[in-house]
């Protein structure tokens, strides 16, 4: 009986064993073909189908699906650049665009400052001119009254009943 009893346990051990040394095998063989296939479901199918897990005809058509997956996934990428670049290129253009606008007007700002300027120069000078003119104008009015009163005084004096008769105080009350 203890025979048997040590016997059967020692069976048991063994079936224990073996059972730990397979799930380690699995194991070690799941994450070998982990690392094989990695994140690629192209490996994943082919490693099922040599495991046996899928048919020929399965595998052809999970791989065409992968494939069409990828070609809708590489033109929508595609369509997505070139969205992407066509609004940067109308962005760059409107930003141009904005660019030239605001140096037309600033130039335009410029040009209307310069001219109210050079108007506003103008003006100034005109008016200093016909300021300068008026005050030449008056002082040559007030020389000439001047002049009259100092020849109605010398007249009313009776001086020019003393002078030469050859014009000279006739030239000098006409002037």
């Amino acid at each position: 009986r203890l025979y048997k009893r040590n016997e059967a346990g020692a069976e048991a051990r063994h079936e224990l064993d073996i059972a730990a040394q397979r799930s380690a095998f699995r194991r070690s063989e799941f994450a070998l073909d982990m690392e094989t296939i990695g994140h690629d479901p192209r490996r994943a199918l082919m490693a099922a189908f040599a495991d046996g897990r899928m048919d020929a005809r399965a595998l052809s058509e999970r791989l065409r699906e992968l494939d069409d997956l990828d070609r809708r996934a590489a033109i929508e990428e595609a369509q997505r650049e070139r969205d992407e670049r066509l609004q940067l290129e109308t962005r760059s253009r409107e930003d141009a665009e904005a660019q030239r606008r605001r140096e037309h007007e600033e130039r335009m700002k410029t040009l209307d400052q310069e001219r109210e300027d050079s108007l506003r120069r103008e003006k100034e000078d005109r008016e200093d001119r016909l300021h300068d003119q008026e005050a030449r104008r008056k002082d040559a009015e007030e020389e000439r009254k001047r002049q009259y009163d100092f020849l109605k005084t010398a007249a009313s004096q009776g001086l020019f009943n003393t002078m030469d008769t050859h014009g000279q105080g006739e030239r000098l009350f006409a002037k």
